[in-house]
């Protein structure tokens, strides 16, 4: 069975989301501000799982799988993790012969994702995805020395289930990346995942991790780096109806061509980049915009008018590309 090619990227949001995407571009959040703070855990229960079964033959008996996770969950609070910055989508494909569950969802949005934007419905901006990784590519193509950047589908696996075949899980993220698109250190992520995991059952302390990505290009970094990127593509299984595909950054804090601002998300401070804000990137960035869906809601067909009023009134420099953009409602029904 041949892979899908996927035609669109879709981001769900909110009114002020979507209002403030179509001002500025995408602010990349930093990997520790996700909104579910649960999002990024899954890589971790896989590990834990894998040294669960390497411990059985371990003769470190010192050395135990709750010391190792405890190691591991470090990275989450480091500046090492912090260091990425993430764009989330779900992939869409458009098959003109898919069933009618699938095309119903391709057409008119995931309930499970609309959810999350209680009485107002939500909104999904759906970008033409070759058009929108070429312009991430070239934003984000700097200098290779100071300069990681990911643009992949999101991994879903099950921790319970995968028990030894970690490494398996880790191939194929690396043949993926180097497959959709990978800017950063050579780096064969199953053998340097090997090697991290060597150095964690022999105790070494990776505690003391700092942001800057030039130390990623020194060998004892790559294993750390491999972990941390495999980590940030796993997603739990249960969720895979998502499709998710995420663009992942990271730059050293100091000298780098995209400046970290700080907002209050959720009532916790988190860091974020723009990555599409300057005004000719701006208008390759709307360019890329091919509908936008309005989700299920009390005021559907109002909500549908505030973002045509939107597109037209509020950005009159850039009427020529908004016009182009569909503005469609829902046909899921609103349940209160």
């Amino acid at each position: 069975m041949s892979e899908i090619k996927y035609s669109q990227l879709a981001h769900y949001t909110s009114y002020e989301g979507l209002e403030g995407i179509l001002r500025e571009g995408f602010r990349f959040y930093s990997a520790d501000g996700m909104n579910d703070d649960q999002e990024l855990l899954c890589g971790f229960g896989v590990m834990e799982n894998y040294f669960n079964c390497k411990l059985k033959d371990h003769p470190n008996v010192e050395v135990t799988s709750e010391k190792i996770i405890r190691s591991l969950k470090c990275f989450k609070e480091s500046d090492f993790f912090k260091g990425f910055f993430l764009a989330s989508f779900c992939e869409i494909d458009n098959e003109k012969d898919a069933d009618e569950e699938k095309k119903y969802n391709e057409e008119n949005g995931l309930l499970s994702m609309f959810r999350g934007y209680g009485k107002d419905g939500g909104y999904v901006i759906k970008f033409n995805k070759e058009k929108l990784t070429d312009l991430f590519k070239k934003m984000v193509k700097g200098d290779e020395d100071t300069f990681i950047s990911i643009s992949s589908k999101v991994q879903y696996e099950n921790p319970k289930i995968i028990k030894g075949n970690v490494e398996d899980v880790f191939q194929k993220i690396g043949e993926q990346f180097k497959r959709e698109g990978y800017i950063g250190p050579d780096l064969d992520i199953k053998e340097k995942l090997e090697g991290f995991c060597q150095n964690l059952l022999e105790k070494k302390d990776f505690q003391n991790l700092i942001t800057n990505v030039k130390k990623y290009f020194k060998d004892e970094w790559k294993a750390p780096l491999a972990f941390i990127i495999s980590v940030i593509f796993i997603k739990h299984y249960g969720f895979h109806e998502e499709r998710e595909y995420r663009f992942a950054v990271a730059a050293a804090r100091e000298d780098t061509q995209f400046p970290i601002n700080f907002d209050n998300k959720d009532g916790k401070i988190k860091s974020y980049i723009k990555v599409f804000s300057e005004k000719e990137n701006l208008e390759e960035f709307t360019d890329c915009i091919e509908e936008i869906l309005i989700g299920p809601s009390m005021h559907k067909d109002h909500n549908k008018r505030k973002v045509e009023e939107l597109l037209l009134a509020k950005f009159p420099k850039r009427q020529k590309s908004y016009n182009k953009i569909k503005v469609v409602a829902s046909e899921t029904p609103y349940i209160g």
